[in-house]
Order: structure tokens, then sequence, then C-alpha cells
């Protein structure tokens, strides 16, 4: 069974500076990297947080937003925001000047902010244009559009250090600083350094060169693309690694990384769509052909099955685009146990034919009331996945894996569209998940009723506005009886065991259970039935 731990958010974003906190009034994230370093740029024009603010990470090792390498304990971000030190005060970048974006048609993925105010204008540039060093690029230009010469002071900082630099400045005059971020992962820190803020541009920016280019005529589209297409690239780690939500899970997925495989690939990233392919097949899937989530192996009833089938697809998509044929032969072995797996007779439902499992496709299981039944994606992409199976072996000469593999993609596609009683679709459409007895399931059944049991430390106090409790539960389970008490310690389980927790809620649910008829009963009016 799934530990519930690993539901659990185990950072109080009350605790500490706003910065540490990933959702903040209209935040946006511009995110860079190269596979060596990855950063963000924090736009904060919400009045929470720094308005302007630097995150580096080391893209190897999954961390929380408070963990980054930039984020001071007690000043959050602050360091990493540029401020003009003159006569008369200090300006420094405020909501209602900054103006933050993609630089379009930029040779790589660039950022751009401009502020300013009192004469002078800064104009700041991130970029990461080599993947041949883990280093963040920022270039700040300084213009003073007064009549009038200026002097001042440039700081900034990384969290650790700080760098100043003194600035005269002419009318309608510019100067230009370089700062540069060096993340040394094995010491697990970054240094602010100065650095030519006109580099030498040779062999700068080929990693971004001659990649795919598409264009949709259309504003939202094209937006997307662009952005995938430099984000993706520094979402994943130079030997294939990649959070499933940046800051949220720090846990990998099959599922999803088999889809960024497919993308880097589509988009030109070849090498480090092979980087991690590879490194799924002998890390992420077991000799025996299970895959993992969550960055775990499950037991039978817990696997995602449709992870198989997906990455099988994969595979295949990736083969067709590169001509990579030495995967075949070097990863063949996990190739075929990937599509054996779903395969064995545990998985297999006798009445229909399909797959069975405890784990449905948003990933909830037994903790949440998810019985034991067909869920119609994993029927779904298994099939796509064995017949992308069976391309492959035809073409590697392995015929009789082929005709196997072709059957049950077959077979499976058959029971789904056609059986009488456990076909996945009826008048009304596709059905979700059905269970063995050939229910449908479209959804869960809220509770008859339940507690809440409800610290006092919670409520407006903490989430800046009342019946947050209330109003997520009815979101999430619907509508039922709800009533309970506040606390100061509250009682429930985590990964099996009980324990006194604090600040948190814990509800005791109420479910109606199916009534049992004894032999020789079932035909006898409602008010004679055993209750």
């Amino acid at each position: 069974m799934v530990d519930v731990a690993e539901h659990v958010y185990d950072d109080d974003p009350a605790e500490g500076h706003p910065d540490v906190r990933t959702r903040l009034t209209g935040v946006s994230y511009y995110v860079l990297g190269n596979g060596l370093i990855q950063a963000a740029i924090q736009h904060a024009p919400g009045g929470e947080g720094t308005p302007l603010a630097v995150l580096v990470m080391d893209p190897d090792r999954l961390r929380k937003k408070r963990d980054s390498l930039t984020m001071d304990p007690a000043q959050g971000l602050e360091p990493t925001m540029v401020r003009i030190i003159r006569a008369g005060g200090t300006l420094q970048p405020a909501p209602g000047t900054l103006v933050v974006s993609w630089v379009p048609d930029a040779a790589m993925p660039t950022v751009r902010a401009s502020w300013g105010g009192g004469g002078l204008v800064v104009h700041e540039t991130f970029r990461c244009p080599s993947a041949a060093c883990a280093r963040l690029e920022r270039i700040v230009e300084v213009h003073n559009y007064d009549g009038a010469p200026a002097v001042c002071t440039m700081i900034v900082g990384d969290g650790a250090s700080r760098i100043a630099r003194a600035l005269t400045l002419g009318s309608d005059a510019r100067a230009h600083i370089g700062l540069a971020y060096d993340l040394d992962a094995t010491a697990g820190r970054v240094t602010l350094v100065e650095m030519d803020p006109q580099p030498a541009e040779e062999a700068r920016g080929s990693f971004w060169a001659n990649r795919t280019v598409v264009t949709f005529n259309d504003p939202v589209l094209d937006h997307l693309f662009h952005a995938s297409r430099g984000q993706l690239p520094a979402a994943v780690s130079a030997r294939g690694c990649m959070d499933g939500s940046i800051w949220q899970y720090n846990r990998e997925w099959v599922r999803d990384q088999a889809f960024i495989v497919q993308a880097l690939t589509m988009l030109g990233y070849r090498e480090r769509a092979s980087t991690m392919l590879r490194r799924l097949l002998t890390s992420f899937v077991t000799p025996q052909g299970a895959t993992l989530d969550s960055s775990e192996v499950r037991q039978r009833d817990d696997v995602e099955l449709d992870q198989n089938g997906i990455l099988l697809y994969v595979i295949r998509e990736y083969v067709n685009w590169t001509g990579d044929a030495g995967l075949l032969s070097e990863m063949w072995d996990r190739i075929a146990a990937l599509a054996e797996y779903p395969l064995r007779p545990e998985f297999r439902h006798p009445a229909s034919g399909l797959l069975s499992g405890r784990r449905e496709f948003w990933e909830r299981h037994a903790a949440h009331g998810i019985e034991h039944g067909l869920e119609m994606i994993y029927q779904l992409f298994v099939a796509i996945g064995l017949d992308a199976a069976a391309d492959l072996a035809r073409r590697t000469g392995r015929l009789a894996d082929a005709g196997r593999w072709a059957a049950a993609a077959a077979d499976l596609r058959t029971c789904l569209l056609t059986h009488p009683v456990y076909a996945m679709h009826d008048a009304r459409g596709f059905i979700k998940r059905r269970l063995l007895d050939g229910r449908a399931r479209s959804g869960r059944e809220p509770p008859a009723g339940a507690l809440l049991f409800s610290c006092t430390g919670r409520g407006s106090g903490l989430f800046g506005a009342v019946d947050h409790d209330t109003a997520l539960f009815e979101e999430k389970l619907g509508p039922a009886a709800l009533g309970g008490f506040f606390c100061n310690g509250e009682i429930g389980p985590v990964g099996g065991t009980t324990f006194l927790h604090g600040y948190t809620s814990a509800f005791a649910l109420f479910r109606r259970r199916p009534i049992r008829l004894q032999p020789g009963l079932a035909g006898l009016p409602d008010p004679l039935r055993p209750r």
C-alpha cells in the first residue's frame, strides 16, 4: 500500500520569509538553465516577496524553494535584488514600475527586467549561454536619462556575499555591469562574481542553436511553444534528472519524464533526450519491468500500468526521430520486460480480459477509498505501448515477441471497446473506471458525514480567509454533513503510525457500507431485509 506520508507536504509556508512560498500574489517564474545550473527569475508584483529576485539551484538536487542556494534564512531573496544607492535615497525594483518578460527572437532563452525612477532606468538581462559550465549571467545596464550627472553605487548579493560598484554617469550615459552566478555542485554553493558585460561570443549559445522552430500564427500557442522550448531543457539536468513539480514534489515519475523525452527529441535536444531515456530504463524500470512513480517501486495493487505503455510508445518515437537503433540492442532486456510486465496473470481480470488494480490515474489509492477495479487509461496506454513494442521487435528480428505483443494489444482493444459488460464506454461517452463487477465508477461518492478537528492556529490567521478547511473538504470530497471543534494538537496517522500534530486539520470520515444480504433473502421485501 502507498505510504500516505508521500502526500504530506512537510514545509510550513507560514514559517520564514515570504520568499520561501511558491504561491505569491501575481507571481511569475522564468526558468533558465543548461542542465548544469538551474535558475528562476522571480517577478512578484503583488506586494508579497521580493519583486525581482534570483533563485539558483542544482538541477540534480531536488529541493524545496526555501532550499534555493540564494535564499537567505532571514532576508529571503532580498539580497539578490539590485539596488542603486545615491544621495537622497535608494532606488530598487518596485511592483508598479517593474516589467519582466522573455526577450523575443533572442538567440537563447533570455529574460529582461526593466525598472527605474528619478532620472535613472535599469535594464537587466538573465541567460545561460553555455552548456559547458554551471553559470547564470546577469547583465545590468544603468541609464542616466536626466540632464544632470548621477553619482551612485550599485549593490547586489547572492545571499552569502555582496558586490558594490561605484558609478558616475553623465547626462544620457550608460554603464554596464556583468555579473555571474557560478554553481559549485560538489560544495553545494553558488558564488556571485563580476564578469565582462560583453564577453566574446565564440562558441557561446551553440547549445541553443539549430533547434526546432514552429509557428502557429496564434500568440498564445506561439508563447507556449517558445517558453517550453527554452524551459524544458532548463528543467532537466545534464544527467536526465527532473523534479515532477519544481520545489513541490522533489520526486520523479516515469510518465512525466517519458513525455519530456519525446518533447526534447522533437525540439532537437536529442543528446539530452537520449541521456534521460537511458536513465529511465536503467534506474526507473526494474529488471522485472515495473516502473517507478514518485521515485518508488510499487506493489501489485499500486503500480501505474499506463507508465509501461507510455514509455514503450516514447521509445519507438525516439528511435523514429533519431535513428538511434543502438538503444534497442543496448536496452532490449528492459524494453522486453516493460512489455511483459502488464501481461502478468496477476493483473488480468478473468471476466473481462482487462488489467486490474487499486490505483487510479489521478494516483489515488486504497487510502482514498479506491476499490479494486479496471482503469480505462491503463488499458489504452498499455495497448498503445504493446503495439509500439511489437513494431520494435519486428525491426530487430524478434518475430515471436512481436506476434505475442501485437495479439495482446489487439485483445485489450477489443475488450476495451466491445465487451458486453466491461467495455469502457456507454451512451454517455468513455468510462474512466469500472469496478470488478462491471459497475461504472465515474467518481467518488461523498462521505455520509465527517468530523473535523482543526488547530486553533489555522483559519484566517494562517490562510487569510475564513472557512478554508471546510471549503477544501467540500471541493475534494463533495457536500456532506460536517461537524467538529478546534484543538490545540491533532491526532492522526501518517504512514500507518499515529502522531500528535500541530497546525493541522484531522478528518474522520463516515461512509455507508453496502448491505450484504444473507443467502435466500434477496427476494424479501425491503422492510424485512437485515440492516
